[in-house]
């Protein structure tokens, strides 16, 4: 066991086989798109504070004009608060699953065409 484990990791990258490459991508990729994911699950406290602040400063300057910082988007009132952080975590939701779903074809071509 140890000497295929020494074999396959040990072996310079000229000697990776195409199935290696792609297997080795597809792991990554889908690693990266579930830590996507998880970050943003484990982000969701500090995100509701932030948008509670951001409705209270709404809440003591309405009327004014502002937008929000980093989208640009005009908010009027509270309820445009809770609507920017909604989008931005669907945003982020949408780039984890793309790179999982990524990550999954490039396990499946890797499994179907390099048997």
């Amino acid at each position: 066991m140890a000497c295929m484990f020494e074999a396959t990791l040990f072996t310079s990258p000229e000697s990776l086989t195409c199935k290696q490459i792609v297997g080795i991508l597809a792991d990554a990729t889908t690693f990266f798109g579930g830590y996507l994911l998880v970050r943003e699950a484990l982000r969701k406290e500090a995100d509701f504070r932030d948008t509670d602040a951001l409705k209270g400063t709404v809440r003591r300057l309405a009327g004014l004009p502002m937008e929000e910082k980093k989208s640009g988007e005009p908010l009027n009132n509270e309820t445009d608060a809770d609507l920017i952080e909604i989008r931005r975590t669907v945003k982020r939701a949408r780039r984890g699953i793309l790179i999982i779903t990524v990550g999954f074809f490039l396990q499946l071509v890797s499994r179907i065409f390099f048997e």
